[in-house]
C-alpha cells in the first residue's frame, strides 16, 4: 500500500511539470519569406494593361515603421484587401507591367477593378477605410508674403511651374509637426490642360521640394501624409497632365526628403 501511495504521488508529480517545447527547426542560409502582415499601409498607382487593372506599389511602411519602396514592397501584398478609388478589392498575383509610352516597368499586384468602375481609378492603398494616422490635405490660402521668395526659389528646381507664370496662388495644405507643405498652382491658358504646380516645404525658411528621381508634370497635387513611426511622414503626391498620370511617394524624414518611389506614364 505505501509503494502504491509512492508512485501515485510521482506520478501526480510529473504531469505538473511543464513540457517545453522543441525549437522549431532553421534552415541555413534559408530565403527569408515575407510575410504580408508586415506591411502597415501600402500607396498605390492603379494601371491598365491588356484589358487587366494592376496597382502598382510606391510605398510600403511597416509595422516596425520601416519604408520600402516598389521591389521590396509588391511581393508582401498577394492576397490583401486594399481600397481603391471604386471600392475595396482584394490584391491578386505579382506581375511587372509596362508603361506603353516610355517603356519604364515596374513590379505591380493584380487588382480585379469592375470595369463600370475603371474610369475612377487613380491611386489608392492597403486596408479598409483611411490608414490610421492619415493626415488628409486641406486647403487655406498661404500668407501673401511668401509668394515672391516662393517663386524665386523656383529656379532651377525641375518642377513643371515655371518662376515667372502668372496668375499663381500659393495654399497651404499640410502642416506636419511644423513642417508646412505649400502648394503653388498656375492654371493653363488651355482649356484642355490641368495647369502647372510646384510643392515647397515651409519651416525657417521655404524651399521647393526636391524633385530627384521624381516624373513630375502638370497638376501636382498633394493628397495627404501618412505617419511613419519616429521618422517623420510619407508624403503622397499625384499628377496629371494632358498625356498621363502618377503617384508618387516622399518620405519626409529626419534627413531630409527621399524620393521612395513612383509610377508615372503617358506621353
Amino acid at each position: 500500500m505505501r509503494l502504491l501511495t509512492l508512485l501515485l504521488g510521482l506520478s501526480a508529480c510529473s504531469s505538473s511539470v511543464p513540457q517545453v517545447a522543441e525549437p522549431a527547426p532553421v534552415a541555413a542560409d534559408g530565403p527569408v519569406i515575407p510575410q504580408a502582415d508586415d506591411v502597415r499601409v501600402a500607396f498605390f498607382d492603379t494601371h491598365f494593361h491588356n484589358d487587366t487593372w494592376f496597382a502598382v506599389p510606391v510605398a510600403c511602411v511597416t509595422q516596425e515603421g520601416s519604408v520600402l519602396g516598389n521591389e521590396a514592397c509588391a511581393p508582401k501584398l498577394t492576397g490583401q484587401a486594399a481600397t481603391l478609388p471604386p471600392g475595396r478589392t482584394v490584391l491578386g498575383g505579382v506581375t511587372t507591367v509596362t508603361c506603353e509610352a516610355t517603356g519604364a516597368r515596374a513590379m505591380a499586384v493584380v487588382a480585379p477593378i469592375d470595369e463600370p468602375l475603371s474610369w475612377q481609378a487613380t491611386w489608392g492603398y492597403l486596408g479598409q477605410g483611411l490608414p490610421s494616422g492619415w493626415h488628409l490635405a486641406s486647403r487655406s490660402r498661404a500668407d501673401d508674403a511668401l509668394l515672391e521668395p516662393a517663386m524665386s526659389a523656383l529656379a532651377g528646381s525641375g518642377w513643371p511651374l515655371s518662376s515667372d507664370a502668372s496668375g499663381v496662388q500659393l495654399d497651404e495644405r499640410l502642416d506636419l509637426e511644423g513642417t508646412r507643405v505649400l502648394e503653388a498652382f498656375a492654371p493653363s491658358d488651355d482649356p484642355e490642360k490641368p495647369g502647372h504646380s510646384a510643392l515647397f516645404l515651409a519651416g525657417s525658411d521655404i524651399l521647393p521640394l526636391p524633385t530627384a528621381g521624381l516624373s513630375l508634370n502638370g497638376r501636382v497635387r498633394t493628397p495627404g501624409a501618412f505617419p511613419v513611426r519616429n521618422n517623420g511622414h510619407i508624403l503622397v503626391l499625384t499628377s496629371e497632365w494632358m498625356g498621363g498620370s502618377g503617384v508618387h511617394a516622399v518620405h519626409l524624414s529626419e534627413d531630409g526628403p527621399i524620393t521612395i518611389g513612383e509610377w508615372a506614364c503617358g506621353t
